[in-house]
């Protein structure tokens, strides 16, 4: 039997009871208070409660034991299966990753060995192919060299009868189109030696003084001392349309550079400027004295002339106004631009040539001869001048400085002309001493004479 103690109150709990419940044991008298030392303490009101209490605490806590055993049994199940279920979700997991890996495996496996396959299939069509090309090949070409051998068999027969000798000639090209073999090429060329050649006239009532091409080729110009100029179709040789009259001698005709002009030259004192496609007389240039050559700037914006009145002149190409006067003392034969249209050089029969600026008509050098200067040009680059001079010679001078750059290029006889090569390596001069002669550029040396 146990026996009665005594606990002290405490703020909440007393003996691990809650206040409130001792507050009601103790209205219900089953303990009893008292205070002692300023402090309440409790105790069972008569022994007699300490064995049904103590009885009752040991159901309590032997169910409570039962229940937390049941309790603990029950959390041991529930991680057991907890183990259990995450190690079966592990196993599947693994499982699943062997399977997928296997399978990875296996699709790698059969794509090498398609791989492998489509290698040694391709290999097999390749040389196939290769083979079938060959054989395709060598049947192809002596099926060409049979068909070129007829060809080249019927084209000799057809060029023997004058009448079938076009016809022979067209199976001679078939054949060099299908092989360039020499007796193709000798074919071609045995028949185009016997093509009876059409010979068009560019005919006029005088002698032609100047025939030149329009920039495109389709169209040519001449000019006659039959006082006109005419302009022809290049592929037909028709004349286009009337002749562009003139009162005088037609001493030369130019087109612009953009073909749309066409400029002449002559005798009556006059260059005039026509329409290339209708032949209409656009505007007349008056001189004072026969013109010996009109020539437009590159850009074709200005026309200059060269006359018998001791003068050149520089005219605007879209209004016909005469711009400048570059005087010399006699007779101008020749008027030329520079290849970028900043300066003008005249040849004169007061045995000089000038050099010009285009812009302002002011004169920059004079290049001396002993003899009329019967033509001036530029090399293509701009940056020499030559002359020709009834003195024998012909010059070549620096056109920065207006300085001779060497000894003269000598003739026994007037030298009427002298040009530039297009690549201005080399000059060449013409002269009355039954002579054309070939010249170093760079050193005024002779090659041929």
């Amino acid at each position: 039997m146990g026996t009665r103690g005594i606990v002290c109150r405490e703020p909440e709990f007393t003996g691990g009871v809650p206040n409130t419940a001792i507050d009601v044991l103790e209205s219900m008298h089953l303990i009893r208070a008292e205070w002692r030392a300023g402090a309440r303490w409790y105790e069972l009101t008569h022994d007699r409660f300490i064995e049904p209490i103590l009885s009752s605490n040991k159901v309590f806590n032997d169910e409570l034991a039962e229940k937390q055993r049941e309790e603990k049994e029950r959390a041991e199940r529930e991680r057991a299966e907890q183990e259990w279920t995450e190690k079966e979700r592990a196993e599947k997991e693994r499982a699943e990753k062997e399977w997928a890996e296997k399978e990875r495996a296996e699709r790698e496996r059969r794509r090498r060995r398609d791989i492998k396959i489509f290698k040694i299939v391709s290999v097999i069509f390749l040389i196939l192919a290769v083979f079938a090309f060959y054989q395709g090949h060598q049947a192809g070409e002596k099926t060409k060299e049979t068909r070129v051998l007829y060809l080249n068999l019927q084209s000799n027969d057809l060029q023997e009868e004058d009448k079938n000798l076009n016809k022979g000639i067209l199976l001679a090209i078939e054949s060099f189109n299908i092989s360039r073999t020499p007796e193709a090429d000798q074919l071609i060329r045995k028949g185009l030696l016997f093509i009876p050649h059409s010979v068009v006239g560019l005919n006029h009532d005088g002698p032609v003084n100047n025939v030149v091409f329009s920039p495109d080729g389709k169209h040519i110009a001449t000019a006659s001392q039959d006082n006109t100029a005419r302009l022809w179709d290049a592929a037909t040789g028709k004349q286009i349309f009337a002749p562009l009259k003139h009162n005088g001698s037609v001493n030369n005709v130019v087109f612009s550079p953009d073909g749309k002009y066409i400029a002449t030259a002559s005798r009556d004192k006059t260059s005039r400027l026509w329409d290339a496609a209708t032949g209409k007389q656009i505007f007349v240039l008056e001189h004072n004295g026969s013109v010996n050559n009109i020539v437009f700037s590159p850009d074709g914006k200005y026309i200059a002339t060269a006359s018998d009145d001791n003068a050149a002149r520089l005219w605007d190409a879209a209004m016909g106004k005469q711009i400048f006067v570059l005087e010399h003392n006699g007779s101008v034969n020749n008027v030329v631009f520079s290849p970028d249209g900043k300066y003008v050089a005249t040849a004169s029969d007061d045995n000089t040539a000038h050099l010009w600026d285009a812009a302002t008509g002011k004169q920059i050098f004079v290049l001396e001869h002993n003899g009329s200067v019967n033509n001036v040009v530029f090399s293509p680059d701009g940056k020499y001048v030559a002359t020709a001079s009834r003195d024998n010679k012909a010059r070549i001078w620096d056109a920065a400085t207006g300085k001779q750059l060497f000894a003269p290029l000598k003739h026994n006889n007037w030298v009427y002309d002298v040009v530039f090569s297009p690549d201005g390596k080399y000059i060449a001069t013409a002269s009355n001493d039954n002579a054309a002669r070939l010249w170093d550029a760079a050193t005024g040396k002779q090659f041929l004479s």
